[in-house]
């Protein structure tokens, strides 16, 4: 009898393929595999035509009644269940469905959108438990659909553990669902020019919130301190952007804070000054820091924890000396120093032995290409082994050919023998990836067994980085 994988194990594997392709190419292995594959993609709703054929007569005579067709392919039986899969549900994407699904029915009629919309929410309300639910009334035009109100409301959202809205949806959206959902562990909020009653008393009644995101739009920043005032100390995550400051004050009291994410243009962080976050591992600034002594002033009070420090940009050499003198057990390290600050990155070095990464920029007027793999050979602590050198200007592979190898000889000879990973990291990704392969090959050849050289390529998200590995 041939081996077969337990459902938990299939399960944990397929369920991290990214690709939907891929999936569905799983569902056609046999019966269990496809099973499984279909539980996955059914997380979300898959199929809008399908999943309006599952509607009761009472729902479809609905439709008829306003001149809204179902196709009759529809109404075939089905191999599963498959509304009992979802547990994830946007309102978004929901209305995004149904505009293709009227594609040929007048798609411009709002009220027949509306129609198909509330159906499918009435149908769900009754039928899921759902885990993630996304309320961005912003992102279409349609009249705010109280979903809470539909029978079942309080079994389908009473185990919901992601939340993500907008601060302008109804406010007895958020009353209700203040009294059903007590443990959100992820809430992420856009805060619009418009902040319904209501939402202030979701966000006080969470008592489990492990991750908080906030994104502001508004250029009113009055309205942002009563609402955050009552977050629960349970928040180990919190990220914060916008066009615009959130004032930052009521972060102190987040004792059991580990990973803070500031995207912010330039300005606005004096608060960390007066901040002490005694469990905070993870700092990552998106944008440059322009006034360092607040952010000395943290390192000094709260840097001895940090584990991940991402200064962005931010060029100040104040602030890198900080850094190798509060923050000792730093094990990744993002931050800019000039060419003729060269030195900082050996006194980095020295007051961070725990260091495993950094992230540098080379060319220009910044660190020089030769003398930084000089500095990484010979300073880097025992557990060191991944350098990532994001150019500014060209890439010169012709340095890497010809200088490359006696710096990298010693580094073969190093107690312990880590293999070190060097990145090379710029926007011309194609001719990166052709001039390091010429170097690739060339130290394969010569037996370099403690050498890795990839290339990365810049995305639009600042902290996503695109692997490429030169040796497939």
């Amino acid at each position: 009898m041939p081996f077969q994988l337990p459902y938990e194990c299939l399960n944990e594997i397929l369920k991290n393929l990214k690709v939907e392709k891929d999936l569905r190419s799983c569902s056609l292995v046999n019966h269990f595999w496809c099973e499984v594959s279909i539980r996955i993609l059914w997380r979300n709703i898959h199929n809008y035509n399908l999943l309006i054929g599952c509607f009761s007569d009472e729902s479809k005579e609905i439709l008829r009644k306003n001149d809204i067709i179902i196709s009759t392919s529809t109404s075939k039986p089905l191999f599963f269940d498959y509304i009992k899969f979802i547990k994830n549900l946007s309102v978004h994407d929901t209305v995004c469905g149904v505009l293709k699904f009227l594609k040929d029915q007048q798609p411009d009629d709002d009220n027949k959108k509306f129609v198909v919309t509330q159906e499918i929410f009435k149908m769900l309300m009754g039928q899921v438990t759902l885990k993630k639910l996304e309320f961005c009334s912003r992102r279409f035009l349609i009249p705010n659909i109280p979903i809470t109100t539909y029978p079942g409301a309080k079994d389908c959202l009473k185990n919901l553990s992601e939340f993500d809205c907008s601060s302008n949806i109804d406010s007895e959206i958020f009353y209700q669902m203040s009294q059903i959902c007590h443990n959100i562990e992820s809430l992420s909020i856009t805060l619009e020019d418009i902040i319904s009653n209501g939402l202030a008393e979701l966000i006080s009644v969470q008592k489990n919130l492990k991750c908080l995101n906030i994104l502001h739009e508004s250029s009113d920043v009055m309205y942002v301190p009563p609402l955050i005032a009552n977050i629960n100390d349970t928040v180990i995550k919190l990220r914060l952007e916008g066009r615009y400051l959130i004032p930052l004050s009521f972060i102190s009291k987040l004792i059991n804070l580990q990973e803070l994410l500031l995207s912010f243009r330039f300005e606005g962080f004096e608060d960390m000054e007066y901040m002490t976050l005694p469990n905070l591992q993870i700092l990552k600034f998106y944008y440059n820091v322009l006034i360092p002594k607040p952010l000395i002033i943290f390192f000094e009070n709260s840097g001895k924890n940090l584990r991940v420090l991402d200064l962005h940009n931010t060029n100040d050499n104040s602030l890198n000396l900080a850094v190798a003198k509060f923050c000792s057990n730093l094990r990744s390290l993002r931050t800019v120093i000039l060419d003729v600050e060269s030195t900082t990155l050996k006194v980095i070095l020295q007051g961070c032995q725990k260091l495993e990464s950094i992230y540098l920029l080379c060319g220009s007027n910044y660190l020089n290409e030769s003398i930084l793999l000089e500095i990484i050979v010979n300073d880097s602590p025992r557990n060191f082994h991944e350098l990532k050198m994001d150019y500014v200007g060209g890439f010169e592979h012709i340095f890497f050919q010809t200088a490359l190898a006696p710096v990298f000889r010693r580094w073969e000879n190093r107690t312990p023998k880590n293999t070190l990973s060097l990145f090379i990291i710029g926007i011309c990704g194609k001719s990166i990836r052709r001039a390091s392969s010429i170097v690739i090959k060339k130290f394969q050849k010569s037996g370099y067994k403690s050498l890795y050289i990839g290339t990365l390529e810049l995305s639009a998200e600042p902290e996503n980085l695109v692997y490429w590995n030169p040796s497939s």
